[in-house]
């Protein structure tokens, strides 16, 4: 039951409970071939920072390629062509993806126990 709580708080869209910045933080613009990871002890998700990711609870492979697509007015865009910027914190790492009228920050992050 603990990984399974686990994997559900593997991948999660920030909420305003969870700080966005903290002292120690790193960004700069995405580039889409770069590795990006977030890992604790059991678990892990690796992907790239144009958003595409996997995530293990050892060991299982619990998504393969996953990433988001955000609908708008009736279109269907891919988020792989809106990440913009990429924030590296000690404790998660965030992709935040901009369009004409919106903005989203997607944070990943792996319970350390």
């Amino acid at each position: 039951m603990r990984q399974l709580s686990s994997v559900l708080l593997l991948a999660i869209l920030s909420v305003s409970a969870f700080p966005q910045e903290t002292a120690l933080s790193l960004s700069r613009p995405v580039r889409p071939w770069e590795f990006l990871s977030a890992v604790g002890t059991r678990a892990g998700l690796f992907g790239n920072e144009a958003g595409t990711f996997e995530a293990w609870v050892y060991p299982l492979k619990i998504l393969r390629d996953f990433h988001l697509v955000f609908h708008i007015a009736g279109r269907a865009l891919p988020a792989e062509s809106l990440a913009r910027t990429v924030s590296v914190q000690p404790e998660a790492c965030s992709i935040l993806y901009a369009g004409d009228a919106f903005q989203v920050r997607e944070t990943f992050f792996v319970p350390v126990a």
